[in-house]
């Protein structure tokens, strides 16, 4: 066989990158605002954009490879196939098994339709993931993330999070609205739509631009400028976060402040988290003052954790903003390795998950005991919690307990909640909370309950498997897997939608994603 040469290789590759750079342009750019009938075919429409994306990029990539494999000799294809075989990344061996387990779902269930477009639910049944699964594998395989792909999605996501802080103040571009039930406006903002959603979009730029900020290298041209700008988007998205009013963002902002100082390294970097905390802190008088000034006639205000905070606490969030501030000054001015710090920093998490699992055993334990006073609300688990999510779950843990074994293993089908429910506790749901549930709002919940034990299993390996190499990899894979972690936080309490899933798989890629001399 006739070696390619070496200017083929770099043509070949070259035509790949961009390929995938077009693809990604278009899913960081144009995505997040694509519609055709405002918040009423908001699903519709990202399903649909991005599987007619994906499949046109794939389309493309086969027209540039196929020619060349079929040049190849058939015992060095079959060669390089085992040998491929015997290299496969566990990332994507999991994800593989996943889709194989979904697939088995979709067949053996008794919605099969259903399951495979997924139109019971968010229209995420084996079709989507399917597409999911193809864009993962494209862009882990022949795509190198740079930096200019966070500022994109930094820049798109900025325009969102300030359609979203207008729609809290006017009601911004009220024609969006005109024609959404006068009881439902304030369950809709910026270009994503419900603001859960919302949250979870804006979840990713916050950890984005504030994990970027301190991994990033702060050498060179432009550094301080460049430094200055991820302060000021950051900051926009914690006051957007805040004016967005979802209790969800709480769990986010949590774990993205918890879990970054496990990966800072010297004490630059730790005066960059402290500079950090001083903005987020500073964003809570900045959606005080906002919510003053606010005319929209459809919100409660104030309405949720992070703006009640903010109103009641005002000026005073001022004193710790300045003390991190201080403290971050001070610590810019040497440059320190932290290897103790990294060790004792999971330590300290561990013990106050544990404390803080104790603290809701009692709080449900013993109920009637008056302890935590208004915490309460939060720790004790009832059908309540979580705007019902309490009821969603418990009647979801019933119906998974009566499945024949084989559908505990592989669920009942990829969107096929929504169908269950609806069969065996519609009137529980409609006199509990007045709605019926088409999603367990909580991820976790929707994969073990659709895809059973083996597919929950497989997902969370494969997420978990991308996470690892992306927080040991250079600062856009590490800035990648700490907003992939923040996101997956958030969607215990949340819904998979297409709006948002693609940034996830995207990020999972990005951490996945080899270096440009590694790839072949």
């Amino acid at each position: 066989m006739r070696e390619e040469t070496q200017k083929k290789q770099e043509y070949r590759r070259a035509a790949r990158g961009h390929i995938l750079e077009a693809y990604t342009v278009l899913l960081l750019a144009v995505f997040p605002f694509y519609n055709t009938d405002h918040y009423f075919s908001l699903l519709s429409d990202r399903a649909g954009f991005f599987q007619v994306t994906t499949w046109v990029m794939v389309a493309a990539l086969l027209a540039e490879e196929v020619p060349h494999r079929i040049r190849i000799r058939k015992g060095a294809r079959r060669d390089g196939i085992r040998g491929w075989i015997r290299r496969i990344p566990p990332e994507y061996a999991f994800l593989a098994a996943f889709l194989l387990v979904s697939a088995a779902s979709t067949l053996l269930s008794d919605h099969r339709a259903e399951a495979w477009t997924g139109e019971a639910g968010r229209l995420q049944g084996l079709f989507m993931w399917l597409a999911y699964g193809t864009a993962f594998f494209c862009i882990s395989r022949s795509f190198c993330p740079g930096k200019r792909h966070i500022w994109l999605f930094l820049a798109s996501g900025a325009i969102a999070a300030l359609w979203g802080i207008c729609d809290y103040m006017g009601p911004g571009l009220s024609w969006w609205l005109a024609d959404v039930k006068e009881s439902q406006k304030h369950m809709f903002t910026s270009s994503i739509g419900n603001i859960n959603t919302y949250t979870a979009f804006l979840i990713i730029g916050f950890s984005l631009s504030g994990a970027y900020a301190v991994f990033r290298d702060m050498w060179g041209k432009g550094a301080k400028q460049e430094s200055a700008v991820l302060l000021a988007v950051f900051f926009l998205f914690s006051v957007a976060l805040a004016t967005g009013r979802s209790d969800n963002a709480v769990i986010g902002i949590a774990a993205f402040f918890l879990f970054l100082p496990a990966r800072i390294q010297d004490t630059r970097q730790a005066s960059r988290y402290l500079g950090l905390l001083a903005v987020f802190l500073a964003a809570f008088p900045a959606a005080a003052l906002l919510s003053t000034h606010t005319g929209n006639p459809y919100m409660e205000i104030p309405d949720g954790i992070l703006l009640k905070a903010g109103i009641r606490g005002g000026m005073f969030f001022f004193i710790p903003s300045a003390a991190a501030a201080a403290a971050a000054l001070c610590l810019s001015r040497e440059d320190k390795p932290l290897c103790r710090f990294q060790r004792v920093w999971p330590a300290l998490l561990a013990v106050s998950g544990i404390f803080f699992i104790m603290v809701c055993l009692d709080a449900n334990i013993f109920p009637d005991t008056g302890r935590y006073g208004a915490a309460r609300a939060y720790l004790e688990f009832n059908d309540d919690w979580g705007t019902y999510r309490g009821l969603c779950w418990r009647l979801a843990h019933e119906s998974y307990g009566e499945f024949p074994f084989i559908k505990k293993l592989i669920g009942s089908g990829p969107e096929t909640f929504g169908i269950i429910m609806k069969q065996e506790h519609y009137q529980e749901m409609v006199q509990g909370c007045g709605q019926v549930f088409d999603s367990p709002h909580n991820e976790s919940i929707q994969y073990l309950f659709c895809t059973g034990i083996l597919g929950a299993a497989c997902y969370y390996a494969f997420l978990a498997s991308c996470l690892w190499k992306g927080i040991h990899g250079d600062a856009v894979r590490k800035t990648a897997a700490i907003a992939a972690i923040t996101y997956t936080a958030v969607s215990f309490v949340n819904i998979s939608v297409p709006i948002t899933q693609p940034y996830l798989i995207m990020l999972a890629a990005w951490c996945s994603s080899q270096k440009k001399e590694e790839r072949k």
